[in-house]
């Protein structure tokens, strides 16, 4: 959410339409912390914050005590990281850049939300290579919470593509946990309705099913 003119003058020119929105939506950020990292200690962490919009999320785990590291490639929401006094990397979300930009196992947590499609990369080697060199990154006890924006055939076909179920296969072998959103669910987390189906890869962090129920 974007808080006064000068941000919004600062996005004017981002890559993404929405990104130009003040009123893009940010209630989603709070749930996601709340039913996902509920308890989870944040305070000296570090965290990369792959695709961070408006920094909603980095504003609400900043406030614990993480270190939020943004990566972003749009020049303009770049700046408006460094508005809101963060310092963002310069970082193709495509390319398998982490270990050699941050280290194997020097990062305590990832958060993704719709910055990653699975329909990107050539093949299934290449998607396997990016989403391993990604998780090599994190200690052994580290956290994922990934929402990617998987480009959905329809917004009523609720099949995974082939692309999908590579994405499936690679990061449950990685040991992460797949979770299939309901509908209220997609709704609920801000999910756009041209995702589908509503994925959520957790590793090394619980879900609090049902929200709804616990607002």
């Amino acid at each position: 959410m974007l808080v006064s003119p000068r941000e919004e003058e600062i996005v004017a020119t981002a890559w993404e339409p929405g990104i130009r929105s003040a009123s893009r939506a940010h209630l989603n950020f709070p749930r996601f912390i709340k039913h996902f990292l509920r308890g989870k200690p944040l305070g000296g962490t570090k965290v990369l914050d792959l695709g961070p919009g408006h920094y909603d999320f980095g504003v609400l785990i900043r406030l614990q005590g993480a270190q939020v590291i943004p990566l972003e490639l749009d020049p303009a929401v770049i700046e408006l990281g460094k508005h809101r006094g963060f310092e963002p990397r310069l970082f193709d979300l495509q390319k398998p850049n982490y270990v050699s930009s941050f280290g194997q196992a020097a990062i305590d947590g990832i958060f993704c939300n719709g910055s990653i499609d699975a329909s990107w990369w050539p093949d299934a080697a290449a998607h396997e290579a990016y989403l391993t060199d990604m998780d090599r990154c994190l200690k052994p006890a580290g956290w994922a919470l990934i929402s990617p924006c998987n480009s959905a055939r329809s917004t009523t076909d609720t099949s995974e593509t082939d692309e999908q179920r590579v994405q499936i296969a690679v990061l449950k072998k990685l040991g992460y946990k797949v979770t299939k959103l309901s509908e209220i669910e997609r709704k609920y987390f801000g999910i756009s309705s041209g995702v589908r189906p509503s994925l959520v890869f957790t590793k090394n962090i619980q879900y609090l099913r049902f929200p709804w129920l616990h607002r």
